[in-house]
């Protein structure tokens, strides 16, 4: 008969051998299937990773540059020599089939175009906003292409200026005969690379090419009696001006603002 010491002997032996089995068989998982995530680790009781570095210096990521062109899209506002709002720019043509004035601001004509930090761009009118086919705002010249330069001197001066029109194809350069709003038969001597934009004051102008590639500055006007929106040399304006009384023009600036939201 086993006493009570040879029982307790026993089951202490067996508790031995049991321990260090269960010993044996972590530290054999630990070493087989290590933790590769702290999650794990904390799992397993195991101590927590080193923090290692996933990039190198030399090739941390960047900053990512977008290659979309910027485009500017918005509604003409016209302000007078002193600055006071007179309306936008429309974009109904009036009787004479020119660009005029309103100042209903949902009526505004709406156009988009580039950065003209290369020299003047076109200016497209958006579909909603123009008429028919006139997928552009551009100049028709008073006159022939072969004669289309502002800023000349003599007898001819007050009458070179430009009527703002809807044009049908683009015109890069000096003026070629082209079907406009006016002139549907196709002989408007017209440009529409003609516009220059300042971001950072909004502000629109624009020049002419004359015949010889020479960039003149133009100043924009507002006439009355049909003669609707142009642009002229700034030199020939009062010449202009005083000819053609029965438009009653006056200087006007360009700037561009968010378009209406219809």
């Amino acid at each position: 008969m086993w006493n009570f010491r040879c029982w307790l002997a026993l089951v202490i032996a067996i508790l031995s051998s049991f321990c260090a089995v269960n010993a044996n068989a972590l530290q054999g998982h630990s070493e087989v299937v290590p933790c590769s995530t702290n999650a794990e680790c904390l799992r397993m009781g195991l101590p927590l990773l080193k923090p290692t570095r996933r990039y190198s210096r030399n090739r941390a990521l960047r900053p990512r540059q977008s290659n979309l062109p910027t485009v500017y899209t918005g509604a003409i506002k016209i302000l007078d020599a002193n600055s006071n709002p007179l309306g936008y720019v429309s974009r109904t043509l009036n009787a004479y089939n020119a660009y005029d004035i309103t100042t209903d601001f949902n009526n505004a004509l709406v156009v988009s175009f580039g950065p003209s930090d290369n020299g003047p761009v076109l200016f497209t009118a958006s579909a909603g906003t123009r008429t028919g086919s006139f997928s552009y705002y551009g100049a028709q010249f008073n006159g022939q292409a072969a004669n289309a330069n502002m800023g000349t001197t003599g007898r001819t001066a007050l009458t070179t200026y430009a009527t703002l029109v809807g044009a049908t194809a683009e015109v890069k350069g000096k003026a070629q005969n082209q079907v406009t709003s006016r002139n549907p038969n196709g002989n408007g001597a017209v440009e529409t690379d003609i516009f220059l934009y300042d971001p950072s004051t909004t502000q629109i102008t624009a020049k002419w090419t004359n015949t010889d590639g020479t960039l003149k500055d133009t100043v924009f006007y507002l006439g009355q009696n049909g003669y609707g929106l142009g642009l002229i040399s700034e030199t020939n304006y009062a010449a202009f001006k005083a000819n053609y009384n029965v438009a009653n023009a006056q200087q006007v600036t360009y700037y561009l603002v968010p378009p209406p939201a219809n």
